[in-house]
């Protein structure tokens, strides 16, 4: 038996933090060696000390590149190919693919050697690169239901991969320092101009405590916003660029406002946050307002799309989850029935036992 495994996927935290889950969830459960192969420029760089043995190539984007610059990432994509191959010429191995650009490369070289190839697809609507390589795939893990009618082949439901440093923070007793309703915002972790903005008007109309993430690039424009406004705030308000300890946060919660990508959906549904979904817009196949549609079909999540701008119905939303206990907990657990449990632990079942 081959006991080595290529783990692929990142570029965004939405497809690296599943490979990480996995990566650590392998890590305890076996002897496997395991390598992660990255991009230098995506996020899963930040995170290099956190991996076993890492490669990280030097990639060009394909999506919304002109016809010289698809020429240029097909060069670019070769060269890389070339680096793995000197890499891994005398080695066997499976290869795990969590999609995004970067897991084209492992995975294509995975297909050359004839060697055997799985894929999670996270969203919904599956991306394009995880359709592409579901063609050669032994087993296609999902993290949505809805996804399996865009595969062909063996689907099998995981649910999503949720790091252990935050799942343990759920089991921790926190002694609330807040007596007021706490509301947390947050658009991933590059932020959203969108959601902060809105934390400031939520901030000027209800008496909350507010945990607003802004986003490293837009911490310095919201905090002189908020400062601006400072006589008009009703909220206690926690303004905070970024948070490596996310879990924390989640346990503080009561209630949140989110953009819908994959991770962090199941990652609210996991505390039984209930949420306002709010998706980004701009979302390829507009997956993430697919994505919220599933929690909010289980009952324990809204969905508001953006343009629509209902600020009222909003305020309404989180009026009536302040006033109503019954209501607001009701709504937490359905949120946490729609959670899909031990999705490592299948994943890990399905390839190797």
């Amino acid at each position: 038996m081959i006991k080595r495994i290529i783990i692929t996927g990142g570029g965004t935290g939405g497809h690296f933090f599943p490979a990480l889950s996995t990566i650590q969830y392998f890590q305890k459960k076996s002897q496997l060696e395991i390598l992660y192969i990255g991009d230098r420029s995506g996020i899963e760089y930040r995170y290099k000390e956190k991996l076993p043995q890492s490669f990280f190539l030097n990639l060009k984007k394909f999506r919304g590149q002109s016809l010289k610059g698809k020429i240029n990432f097909l060069g670019n994509f070769l060269v890389n190919l070339f680096k793995l191959h000197r890499l891994l010429k005398n080695k066997e191995f499976f290869t795990l693919s969590f999609g995004g650009y970067v897991s084209l490369v492992p995975s294509f070289y995975s297909i050359i050697r004839n060697f055997e190839l799985y894929i999670h697809e996270q969203n919904a609507i599956p991306g394009k690169t995880n359709l592409l390589l579901s063609r050669r795939a032994k087993k296609i893990f999902i993290s949505f239901p809805e996804a399996e009618k865009y595969f062909k082949g063996e689907v099998i439901l995981t649910g999503m991969p949720i790091r252990e440093e935050i799942k343990k923070a759920k089991e921790k007793v926190l002694e609330r320092q807040e007596k007021e309703f706490t509301l947390t915002i947050f658009g991933g972790s590059q932020g959203a101009k969108f959601l902060n903005f809105l934390g400031l008007e939520i901030a000027q109309k209800l008496p909350i405590h507010l945990i607003l993430i802004t986003g490293p690039k837009l911490y310095s424009l919201i905090k002189e916003e908020f400062t601006k406004k400072q006589k008009l705030i009703k909220a206690k308000v926690q303004l905070i660029p970024f948070s490596e300890n996310i879990g924390e946060i989640y346990r503080k919660t009561d209630m949140a406002i989110a953009r819908a990508g994959a991770g962090s959906c199941f990652e609210l549904a996991y505390f039984g946050i209930p949420t306002i979904f709010i998706p980004y817009p701009y979302a390829v196949d507009d997956h993430q307002y697919k994505n919220a549609l599933y929690f909010v079909k289980k009952g324990g999540a809204y969905v508001i799309l953006q343009k629509d701008r209902k600020l009222n119905s909003l305020i309404e939303i989180l009026k009536a989850h302040i006033k109503d206990e019954k209501l607001h907990r009701e709504k937490s657990l359905l949120m946490e029935k729609a959670y899909i449990p031990k999705a490592e632990e299948k994943i890990f079942k399905e390839i190797f036992l």
